[in-house]
């Protein structure tokens, strides 16, 4: 984000940040300040942000698909929208 660096990493449903660079990702995610604000808030929807290229993903195709997948979850849960379990 700018020009920091943070590193995510999921396990088992845990989400644990740091700063600085992975040390081997399966995806980088290259964006600004206002952008991670903008959607995080609901502003920028991430069609749009990857679109306009104000969000660039670098990873396989499948991991690249994930973490959309997950940006839109985070999307689905700001709005109040109901979301199955799982398996449901």
């Amino acid at each position: 984000m700018d020009n920091e660096t943070y590193s995510v990493s999921l396990d088992d449903g845990d989400v644990h940040v740091s700063t600085g660079p992975a040390h081997e990702p399966d995806a980088i995610i290259e964006t600004d300040k206002a952008t991670t604000i903008d959607l995080a808030v609901g502003r920028l929807s991430s069609e749009a942000a990857e679109l306009s290229g104000r969000v660039r993903v670098t990873a396989q195709d499948s991991v690249k698909a994930r973490v959309f997948r997950l940006i839109k979850l985070v999307e689905r849960l700001r709005s109040g929208e109901a979301i199955a379990p799982v398996g449901a």
